[in-house]
C-alpha cells in the first residue's frame, strides 16, 4: 500500500514503533545490530539529509557531536536496517551512501530483523 494513502495516525504509529525498535536494537541488541551492519555496504557522504530536523545539526550540515564521538548510538549507527533508507524521505533515498545487496536484504527480512 502506498504510504501517502494511509491515514496519518497509522503512519505516526509505524514511525514511532520504528524509532523505539531502533533504540532497542542499538542499545540492547547489539548482536542484531552488528549482523546488519556487517551486511551494509558503502559509506556516509555526510550530506546531512538523514539528520534534517535534528537540533544538533549546524547550518553547514555538520553535527555538533558527530566528530567528537558524543552522538547517541542511533545517530552513530544510522542506518542499521535497509528499510530505514527505503521508507525514509526521497532525499534520504537519493543521497544516502549506504546500501544492502538484495540477497542480504532478503536474509534480514527472513530472519525478522
Amino acid at each position: 500500500m502506498n504510504r501517502k494513502k494511509q491515514p496519518l495516525y497509522k503512519r505516526i504509529i509505524v514511525k514511532l514503533f520504528g524509532k523505539f525498535y531502533y533504540f532497542y536494537v542499538t542499545n540492547f541488541r547489539r548482536d542484531i545490530m552488528k549482523k546488519s551492519l556487517s551486511l551494509r555496504r558503502g559509506e556516509c557522504n555526510h550530506c546531512g539529509v538523514c539528520c534534517k530536523g535534528c537540533p544538533n545539526l549546524l547550518k553547514n550540515n555538520d553535527c555538533k557531536f558527530w566528530y567528537r564521538g558524543n552522538c547517541d548510538n542511533q545517530c552513530l549507527m544510522f542506518p542499521v536496517f535497509p528499510y530505514q533508507i527505503e521508507f525514509n524521505s526521497e532525499d534520504v533515498r537519493n543521497n544516502c551512501g549506504y546500501y544492502w545487496e538484495e540477497k542480504d536484504k532478503s536474509w534480514l527480512s527472513k530472519n525478522k530483523i
